[in-house]
């Protein structure tokens, strides 16, 4: 069914594609919006066609890669998240995207490189900082984790984005990382105030608080965090690589195995 903050851009864009059948970026835009229309399957279908009229369309593979990738297949995404890159490497977001899909491989190494070069294109971007500071802050990793450089990334994140939710989550975490435990509370309720949706946060910063409460002696706090935290993310992210990092830091700071 056509939502209707769509239905008409789906509509101009069917047009569009009628008019130019032979134009990839006229199939790319519809895939756009049948994608947000809730139509994956057709969106997909678009996508294919536009990478055949156009296959060296590097944002051709991009889109295929990411949709591909909410879809699950993790393999075919990582395949062409690195065709765009090869066609174009300055493809910021998706150097991160292949970060992410990396991580969820377990893959941190490289994953790390990718947000690295993210950062690198885009240095006054935050979402590229936070990423990479995250990950360094809540790897289980020793060879990965980098406490320092994470506090040092999420600083400059906040620095860009005062007012972007992400950006204090990932100072929480950073100071976390470095044993800052009571400040890291404070700074993930900001995130929490800050975050528009969903409101009133979500298990990234649940299980931040968690685990702060936790290493500050307040078991009842780190109970009360970690069950609102554990029952979102089963509701709403099972597989985020991250909040997995995020709930095994909360689990280890309070001696608590995962059901998981």
């Amino acid at each position: 069914m056509e939502t209707p903050q769509w239905a008409e851009s789906v509509q101009y864009a069917r047009i569009a594609v009628a008019l130019r059948p032979a134009s990839a970026f006229a199939r790319l835009r519809l895939a756009h919006y049948l994608e947000r229309d809730g139509k994956p399957d057709e969106s997909l279908a678009e996508i294919h066609k536009a990478i055949e009229l156009d296959p060296i369309n590097s944002p051709a593979h991009a889109e295929l890669a990411v949709t591909l990738h909410r879809k699950g297949k993790l393999e075919e995404a990582i395949a062409e998240y690195r065709k765009a890159i090869e066609l174009d490497p300055k493809l910021a977001l998706t150097h991160t995207n292949l970060g992410m899909a990396l991580r969820q491989q377990g893959k941190l190494n490289e994953a790390v490189a990718c947000f690295r070069k993210a950062v690198e294109l885009m240095p006054k971007s935050v979402g590229p900082i936070t990423n990479l500071a995250t990950l360094l802050a809540v790897t289980a990793d020793p060879k990965v984790r980098d406490a320092a450089e994470a506090l040092k990334l999420a600083r400059s994140g906040v620095e860009l984005g005062p007012s972007d939710a992400s950006a204090w989550q990932s100072l929480g975490w950073a100071l976390y990382a470095t044993g800052a435990w009571k400040e890291s509370v404070e700074v993930f309720k900001k995130s929490i105030d800050l975050q528009q949706e969903p409101k009133g946060g979500d298990s990234g910063q649940w299980f931040g608080l968690a685990a702060a409460h936790a290493r500050l002696g307040d078991k009842e706090e780190a109970r009360k965090w970690y069950g609102r935290a554990v029952q979102w993310m089963d509701n709403n992210a099972p597989q985020s690589e991250k909040l997995r990092s995020c709930r095994a830091e909360a689990e280890q700071a309070m001696n608590v195995k995962s059901e998981k």
